[in-house]
């Protein structure tokens, strides 16, 4: 009996013991369960927190790229407005040059038209018979047109002038300063008017003279209607076959044949490219062929050979007259009594053939011309 109760007394402890266990084991489930439910929370607002600095911060950086985009626009426009304020400020002090360049362009066209006109009114005069009695003025009134852009290679052109006339640039600028305003006064292309002073250079190596004449040919240009090459190829056989070594020799010379032209058939305009090569001819009779009288005897021949012919013919003259200054100079005395006319005589002393001047024999020509003019 003693026995069972001792067996009873351990079971029942037992049972306690376990009960104990049992509910300490329920107390770390609940405790483990409140933890878990912590950490759940917990992680929850860590979550809501972290989303909401997210949110936070993808709002901000976008209010930030809405202020960089406002600013950049902000400063887009003011360079905008500025660019604007520079090109403004550059057209206004472009006008201004532009305007100050024409009163100065016109300035100087209206001294040079006095010029001519004064040049004109002291050339020599020339008979030429019946149809020319000598050499007229030139009308005034010449436009000015307006400026033409540069060509590219118009500072090479210039560069070139002054290696080849022995320069310096500066002399070079100050070239280009004058072909500047003759270019806004005749409204002719810089490097047209170039070839004026380049062809006078190429050929005479007198760069200074050829910067002078250069002043007076815009309203040469803008009476004759003359290219400035072809008025450079005519100044290059005027400075060497006739003489004229000086800017107003050139002028007058070109009034004269302008004057002629205007008096006869074809204009200087058109036979501005042939006259040039009839100058040699007539050099070759000595003084009485160069100068001022001889190129407004070669000027007369050539309008008397060009009567009855139209300027599309300048060359076919200029071939006639050419052929015609050939023969003078080599069989002068077979050429008088060809011609019917008196255009010098043999010096028996000398044995040299002592012709009259150019005009006087253009003279002669025009007069028998004008009571044969089926010989002539």
């Amino acid at each position: 009996m003693a026995d069972d109760r001792n067996v009873g007394v351990h079971i029942s402890a037992d049972v306690q013991g376990l009960a104990r266990a049992l509910a300490a084991a329920e107390n770390i489930v609940k405790r483990s369960n409140r933890e878990i439910e912590k950490d759940s929370k917990r992680s929850a607002r860590e979550q809501e927190r972290t989303f909401g600095e997210v949110t936070e911060k993808r709002r901000k950086s976008a209010r930030d790229e809405q202020a960089f985009a406002a600013a950049t626009l902000r400063v887009i426009e003011k360079a905008e407005r500025a660019k604007r304020q520079e090109i403004e400020k550059t057209e206004r002090a472009r006008s201004a040059a532009a305007a100050k360049a024409k009163r100065e362009a016109e300035q100087m066209a209206r001294q040079q038209q006095h010029s001519l006109r004064q040049g004109l009114q002291s050339a020599p005069g020339s008979a030429y018979g019946g149809m020319m009695g000598g050499l007229a003025t030139i009308g005034a009134g010449f436009g000015i047109g307006e400026v033409l852009k540069d060509l590219r290679d118009f500072d090479a052109t210039l560069v070139d002038m002054a290696i080849t006339g022995d320069k310096s640039l500066k002399w070079a600028t100050g070239l280009g300063d004058e072909i500047s305003k003759v270019s806004y006064a005749t409204g002719r292309a810089k490097n047209e008017v170039a070839q004026f002073s380049r062809q006078l250079i190429v050929q005479t190596g007198n760069a200074d003279m050829a910067k002078k004449a250069l002043a007076g040919m815009g309203e040469v240009a803008l009476a004759t209607g003359a290219d400035f090459g072809s008025l450079g190829g005519v100044a290059v056989k005027l400075t060497g076959a006739m003489k004229l070594t000086d800017e107003k020799g050139l002028r007058s010379a070109y009034n004269i044949l302008h004057s002629q032209g205007k008096l006869g058939s074809i204009e200087f305009r058109a036979m501005s490219s042939e006259i040039g090569r009839l100058f040699p001819g007539a050099a070759k009779l000595g003084n009485v062929g160069m100068g001022l009288s001889g190129v407004s005897g070669v000027g007369a021949l050539f309008q008397l050979a060009a009567r009855g012919k139209t300027p599309e013919q300048a060359g076919e003259v200029a071939t006639g007259v050419e052929r015609f200054l050939e023969r003078v100079g080599r069989i002068p005395e077979k050429m008088n009594k060809l011609l019917g006319v008196n255009i010098g005589k043999l010096n028996r002393k000398t044995g040299q053939f002592e012709y009259k001047s150019m005009e006087e024999i253009a003279m002669a020509i025009g007069e028998a011309g004008a009571r044969d003019p089926r010989k002539y």
